[in-house]
């Protein structure tokens, strides 16, 4: 639900961040840090998710020369 509510700029992180603050909410925040801010597609989301929880290297709609924009680039971190 946030996640589709983020892609739809109905709500900001920064905004949901500012309302969990202290010591009891930081796993909260680390599952904000995988929200995806332009996500097209439930998949991409979860590939994300699992690439990122696997401790690889991530970067979302990155324009490759010669071959267009891909929604998601993964290398060795």
């Amino acid at each position: 639900m946030v996640q589709s509510a983020v892609s739809q700029a109905l709500l900001s992180i920064d905004f949901l961040k500012s309302k969990l603050p202290g010591n009891r909410n930081g796993k909260v925040r680390e599952i904000l840090d995988l929200v995806l801010p332009r996500a097209d597609s439930l998949l991409e989301v979860l590939a994300h998710t699992h690439f990122t929880r696997a401790g690889l290297k991530v970067q979302m709609h990155v324009d490759v020369p010669g071959v267009g924009e891909v929604d998601c680039l993964v290398t060795n971190a």
